[in-house]
């Protein structure tokens, strides 16, 4: 009895026990519960300051965009007004060519008057060479005896003139070289003839033709000529020999054009052009390959050209609008030229004759682009459009090449190539967003993508299958990938708030997988690729669950509530099977079946009552009770008719002991 009390208090003391513990357990949620809670309120305030943090951005954005469209409408505005200055500008230009045209016909009606006086002029011109000549016939009478010595020798100091004009090589025009018959054809061509001759060689000898026309020439006598021809109406040729090769010729035609040249003796010659309204051509040239040339339009449009008589050159022209085209070549390859439009646009290029050239080209409003190339390959190429947008371009001569492109708004896009295969690519959106691309040139790749707001992706592949790609949430969540190639993969999800799951395969069907609650709570599975799999559950308070799988029919199964209470099934996958159960106060229940109709069941009250039953699955059955005070009970049957059973019992009181068995046998 006092067994049986101390028991009993025993018993008590524990359920109390218990009692207070689950009290506990209920105070500890209510205080989880209230900081998941706090935690999901903070998280609702972050994301409502991450709203109004976002719709700042974006105001700000707009406030910009705007200002630069009214940017654009003052440049297209400028434009406009620049536009209408050019065509006023026309307008002044044909204004002025009108006035150019009066003055110019002005000008014809004074050259006319004055022509009329200049005929006067030369009438009288003409009496008083009658009466010259009347003269020089009477001198001709007076030198008659003379002029028969004279007459031979000029004769013979025209002869050595022919031949000294000869050894040099020229042939100088003037009528004291040509026969006589060709001065009685210009005798009866023009009005007049005059002639003059020293006796040392120095001629002078002028026709005039009536109307202002006059031909002059003059001989020096050692290859000395100056040849002068006038048209009346104000056009001159002059011509002037040195003796050595150095001539000067002019011509002008009475209306401001006039051309002049002058040869050195040497090759140099000098050479100008004019058209009379500001048109202008110059030319010289130094006689051993090196030229100087200038055209200007009289309206600022000049071209100059330069040579320096081995290749090189150096030619400019200029548009008059502040158009300007310049190009320098040193006559080895090497190039140099340099445009500009007028209102800031430009374009200049290099040649190192060697394949390497630099160019750059200006818009005018920022925009430039600029070229670089080695000549083996090689070439670097930026351009900025002047409002921030910039694409730079490197290609290194054997494949690798660096491209980069910036809008000008914080967004980039960069690639990299080695030119073996081997790649990198980054693109940013300027809002914190990105993305990487990274190729080894053998399939390896490396990804990389950000959403601006703690999400990333990666992934990398090894380029023989395989494979590592992780994802981040930006709030905790993150899933990681992982594959061999050869089957074999790891796959992880993390939910931020301590969830977990994960995957692993094997290749060959062999599985792991892992999932956490973050609470404790946790699922764990695996499994052969042959069916055998474990798998394994966990509440995170201590109930669990787990089962075991063979893959031929053997099971293992197990429960348990965290409390003491446990359930366990085992099965040979061959009609074995043993179940137990533990209700985690000393209660249990035993189960055994040996696959043919035998079975062994045992069930324990945890008060010292039992009951045990075994069946052989041939009709024998063995049947047991014990009361847990010594009583017992006991039942045999042979599955033939035959049963014995069998009381047995311990009275302390009048201590005495009863037993004895009871056969039945039925026939």
């Amino acid at each position: 009895m006092e067994r049986e009390r101390e028991r009993e208090r025993e018993e008590g003391g524990r359920e109390r026990g218990k009692e207070r513990e689950r009290e506990r357990g209920g105070r500890g949620a209510g205080r989880e519960g209230w900081r998941e809670r706090e935690r999901e309120r903070g998280e609702r305030r972050e994301a409502g300051r991450e709203g109004w943090r976002e719709r700042e951005r974006e105001r700000r954005e707009a406030g910009r965009e705007g200002e630069r469209e009214r940017e654009r409408e003052r440049e297209s505005e400028r434009e406009r007004r620049e536009a209408g200055r050019e065509r006023e500008e026309r307008g002044r230009e044909r204004e002025r060519g009108g006035r150019q045209g009066e003055r110019e016909g002005e000008r014809e009606r004074e050259r006319g008057g004055r022509q009329g006086e200049r005929d006067g002029e030369r009438e009288r011109e003409r009496e008083r060479g009658g009466r010259q000549g009347e003269r020089d016939g009477e001198r001709e009478r007076e030198r008659g005896g003379r002029q028969g010595e004279r007459d031979g020798e000029r004769e013979r100091e025209r002869e050595e003139g022919g031949r000294e004009r000869e050894r040099e090589g020229r042939a100088v025009f003037s009528p004291l070289q040509t026969p006589d018959h060709f001065t009685d054809v210009m005798c009866s061509v023009f009005k007049t003839v005059w002639t003059f001759s020293s006796g040392r060689g120095m001629t002078v000898w002028t026709l005039s033709g009536g109307k202002g026309m006059t031909v002059s020439t003059f001989s020096g006598g050692r290859g000395m000529t100056v040849w002068t021809l006038s048209g009346g109406k104000g056009m001159t040729v002059s011509t002037f020999s040195g003796g050595r090769g150095m001539t000067v010729s002019t011509f002008s035609s009475g209306r401001g054009m006039t051309v002049w040249t002058l040869s050195g003796g040497k090759g140099m010659t000098v050479s100008t052009f004019s058209g009379g309204r500001g048109m202008t051509v110059s030319t010289f040239s130094g006689g051993r390959g090196m030229t100087v040339s200038t055209f200007s339009s009289g309206r600022g449009m000049t071209v100059s050209t330069f040579s320096g008589g081995r290749g090189m050159t150096v030619s400019t022209f200029s548009g008059g609008r502040g158009m300007t085209v310049s190009t320098f070549s040193s006559g080895r390859g090497m190039t140099v030229s340099t445009f500009s439009g007028g209102r800031g646009m430009t374009v200049s290029t290099f040649s190192g004759g060697r394949g390497m050239t630099v160019s750059t080209f200006s818009g005018g409003r920022g925009m430039t682009v600029w070229t670089f190339s080695s000549g083996r390959g090689m070439t670097v190429s930026t351009f900025s459009s002047g409002r921030g947008m910039t694409v730079s371009t490197f290609s290194g001569g054997r494949g690798m090449t660096v491209s980069t492109f910036s809008d000008g708004r914080g967004m980039t896009v960069s690639t990299f190539s080695d030119g073996r295969g081997m790649t990198v690519s980054t693109f940013s959106s300027g809002r914190g967003m990105t993305v990487s691309t990274f190729s080894g040139g053998r399939g390896m790749t490396v990804s990389t993508f950000s959403g601006g707001r703690g999400m990333t992706v990666s992934t990398f592949s090894g380029g023989r299958g395989m494979t590592v790609s992780t994802f981040s949430g930006g709030r905790g969540m993150t899933v990681w990938t992982f594959s061999s190639g050869r089957g074999m993969t790891v796959w992880t999800l993390s939910g931020g708030k301590g969830m977990t799951v994960s995957t692993f395969s094997g290749g060959r069907g062999m599985t792991v997988s892992t999932f956490s609650g973050g609470r404790g709570m946790t699922v764990w599975t695996f499994s052969d690729g042959r069916g055998m799999t474990v798998s394994t559950f966990s509440s995170g308070r201590g109930m669990t669950v787990s089962t075991f799988s063979s893959g031929r029919g053997m099971t293992v199964s197990t429960f348990s509530d965290g409390r003491g209470m446990t359930v366990s099934t085992f099965s040979s996958g061959r009609g074995m099977t043993v179940s137990t159960f533990s209700d985690g106060r000393d209660m249990t229940v035993s189960t055994f079946s040996g696959g043919r109709g035998m079975t062994v069941s045992t069930f324990s009250s945890g008060r010292g009552m039992t009951v045990s039953t075994f069946s052989s699955g041939r009709g024998m059955t063995v049947s047991t009770f014990s009361g847990g005070r010594g009583m017992t009970v006991s039942t045999f049957s042979d599955g033939r008719g035959l049963t014995v059973w069998t009381f047995s019992s311990v009275c302390h009181l009048s201590d005495v002991t009863h037993s004895g068995p009871v056969y039945l046998s039925s026939l």
